[in-house]
């Protein structure tokens, strides 16, 4: 079977922003030509477990074949939303580490070095208290005008150092086009 090669596009028009980030004022639509696209790399053997739009924010999840988004131990997850002007990325990756270490207080945050020299954050949470398990994510945050989206690799299992590469790796090769 071939490997699934999945691209996400983000078709933004003018909306407020996600609440947690404030309204910040309404956007017009990019022009044309400037409609940005995040594309993720071939994700072999995996599947779309859930994905939902609403309004200008988007999500989709991965799961391995076989999987579902409530039950799994690995998911790639892609969301976007049009923030604010000014809210950059690396302020959006580490609202989103803040974010998780409230749901595990027991987690660590580090910053990572992705493939390609990009800067991401790697969460692990020893035991996440809705599922009882170890989690731990990669997750980097990139640029998509007039959105920011989050790709996040996870794992339900502490991530040995060869999948930590494979994963930083992955995320290095994610790409806006």
């Amino acid at each position: 079977m071939k490997p699934l090669a999945l691209i996400a596009t983000f078709v933004l028009t003018s909306a407020p922003a996600a609440a947690q980030y404030g309204p910040g004022p309404a956007r017009p639509a990019p022009p044309a030509g400037r409609t940005k696209q995040v594309q993720l790399p071939p994700i072999p053997n995996f599947v779309v477990g859930h994905s939902q739009r609403a309004g200008t924010s988007q999500i989709v999840e991965f799961v391995p074949r076989g999987q579902t988004v409530q039950r799994y131990n690995k998911m790639i997850t892609l969301s976007s939303f049009v923030v604010k002007p000014g809210v950059t990325p690396p302020a959006i990756l580490s609202a989103f580490a803040q974010r998780y270490r409230a749901g595990c207080p027991r987690a660590s945050v580090a910053p990572i070095v992705l493939g390609g020299g990009n800067g991401g954050v790697r969460i692990d949470c020893p035991r996440h208290p809705k599922t009882g398990k170890p989690e731990t994510v990669f997750a980097r945050a990139v640029s998509a005008y007039p959105a920011v989206a989050i790709v996040q690799y996870m794992t339900t299992y502490f991530t040995m150092p060869a999948e930590a590469a494979q994963a930083r790796d992955f995320l290095g090769r994610v790409s806006v086009r």
